[in-house]
């Protein structure tokens, strides 16, 4: 179900840009990645009452939650302008750019998750 959301809404985002598939792409490649790199970095000790959602709160503390946001958003920056140029000819350039755009989507990420906080439900995994 993830990757099927992640699919519309990286197509929504590629028909307002012109460019078939990129977002899709890179969105579907984050909604793959995601439970892997969740599975790292929540704390085990908790594991039977967990959150639905990452945040601060469920992932133990503002350093994880940033560790995972910066791989997700790195991972898909770097897919998206990989996509958009199809080369590495010039491999500084597209390091810098990933970077920047990276800690500016990092930073709107964090401004929004302390803006606005959520109702979170736990998930048990227990019957």
């Amino acid at each position: 179900m993830l990757m099927l959301l992640s699919f519309i809404l990286g197509f929504t985002l590629d028909s307002f840009r012109h460019h078939p598939g990129f977002h899709a792409a890179a969105c579907v490649l984050m909604a793959y990645v995601r439970p892997f790199i969740i599975n790292l970095l929540i704390p085990q000790e908790g594991a039977e009452t967990n959150y639905e959602e990452p945040s601060f709160r469920s992932m133990g503390g503002m350093l994880p939650y940033l560790i995972y946001a910066s791989l997700l958003i790195f991972m898909h920056n770097a897919w998206l302008f990989l996509l958009e140029a199809w080369q590495f000819s010039d491999g500084w350039y597209f390091l810098v750019k990933t970077i920047f755009s990276t800690a500016i989507s990092l930073l709107l990420v964090l401004i929004t998750e302390l803006l606005f906080s959520r109702n979170q439900k736990f998930k048990t995994n227990t019957i």
